[in-house]
């Protein structure tokens, strides 16, 4: 089994900011919720931890790793998406400033660049292999990946067969522990956005 957790919340991830490169901290509620998410995995057997080494994903994974004695072993294939000239503008604020490049970036992310910001054909091939670096390693055990949305998003698209475009119709919670497993059959997508933690008193 694979654990794919998005980080908990930061500030921005509050404010609905597009957060890349910004190395945040997680604010209380993400804290909070990381160490929710702890206490739900706290009986399931992990093999090992890995993480984007962005302070967020780093902090949410500590808190899985605490009472384990385990490392956490950062890997920077799993960093999420630089949003260049985007970096830290919501949504709305990205459609005012930038309609045209935005809306066909949304549509057609393989050959419209986000300016100033990472191509996708660098950043899908980066995370793809990351994933397949980090899961061959572990043929037959659990481990968990703490990650940000972007790279679950393409993790996921991946297993599934989904087009680029499509992978943002992929729903994920901050916070969210969703999951693949190897069979015969190959990679399968058995959880998704599941925070079901937050419902465990």
């Amino acid at each position: 089994m694979i654990y794919l957790i998005r980080h908990t919340e930061t500030e921005w991830n509050e404010q609905f900011r597009y957060i890349g490169r910004t190395d945040l901290h997680l604010s209380e509620l993400g804290r909070q919720h990381a160490g929710m998410i702890a206490k739900w995995f706290a009986d399931v057997r992990l093999d090992a931890i890995y993480a984007s080494p962005m302070v967020r994903a780093l902090e949410t994974a500590a808190t899985l790793a605490a009472d384990r004695d385990m490392v956490i072993e950062k890997v920077q294939g799993l960093r999420e998406i630089d949003f260049g000239a985007w970096e830290g503008l919501t949504h709305g604020e990205i459609l005012e400033r930038d309609p045209d490049n935005f809306n066909r970036w949304l549509t057609d992310p393989e050959t419209q660049p986000i300016p100033e910001g990472e191509p996708w054909s660098s950043f899908e091939a980066r995370v793809g292999q990351a994933f397949a670096d980090v899961t061959a390693k572990h043929a037959g055990e659990t481990i968990a990946i703490v990650s940000h949305g972007g790279p679950i998003k393409v993790i996921v698209g991946q297993t599934l067969g989904l087009p680029a475009a499509n992978y943002w119709q992929v729903y994920l919670d901050k916070g969210a522990i969703s999951a693949v497993i190897r069979d015969e059959r190959g990679l399968r997508v058995t959880l998704l956005n599941d925070t079901c933690y937050l419902r465990v008193s």
